[in-house]
């Protein structure tokens, strides 16, 4: 949802200059209140994310607020993450930088994670669902064009039924 444009030459963090490579997702997310960035009016983007900074990212871009967390930051904020499951593939601890592999399943388990308001964050974003997950194969569908071409492997694994005596 790339909408936001520097090109007035502003930006929401002092220390990102309106021209930097990264400066309208930072301005995008700043903006959103995803990221509030330092108290010294820095966002730091050349500064490694931790676990707690990632988590109370995600749970500000899944509807949550301050006052729906209880306890103190970062562990009030550690446990809503942990309860909604957005650790799934990842071993992180509090303070640890978070990879971009750890990015990835953050970011996939965010996608099948319900809302504050209860509907999936990737319904939020047009994606079908399909039992509280992405139904990949109908969005797949919903931007490829034909003609489908298949092997009798992949059709194997598709059809309900034995295929071996198919062409």
């Amino acid at each position: 949802k790339d909408t936001e444009s520097v090109l007035g030459g502003t930006s929401v963090f002092k220390d990102v200059k309106y021209d930097y490579w990264a400066a309208e997702s930072i301005k995008i997310a700043g903006n959103a209140g995803w990221f509030t960035g330092f108290l010294d009016g820095t966002f730091r983007p050349t500064k490694y994310i931790t676990l707690e900074e990632a988590a109370t990212a995600l749970l500000k871009l899944l509807g949550y607020t301050n006052s729906d967390i209880v306890g103190t930051y970062p562990s009030a904020q550690l446990s809503k993450y942990y309860a909604l499951g957005l650790d799934k593939g990842t071993n992180l601890k509090q303070g640890q930088k978070v990879s971009r592999e750890d990015a990835m399943y953050m970011f996939y388990n965010v996608m099948n994670t319900k809302t504050k308001d209860g509907r999936y964050y990737a319904e939020t974003l047009g994606h079908p669902m399909l039992a509280g997950e992405i139904d990949y194969a109908q969005l797949v569908q919903s931007v490829i064009e034909g003609p489908y071409i298949l092997s009798k492997q992949s059709i194997g694994e598709i059809l309900p039924f034995s295929n071996d005596n198919i062409t």
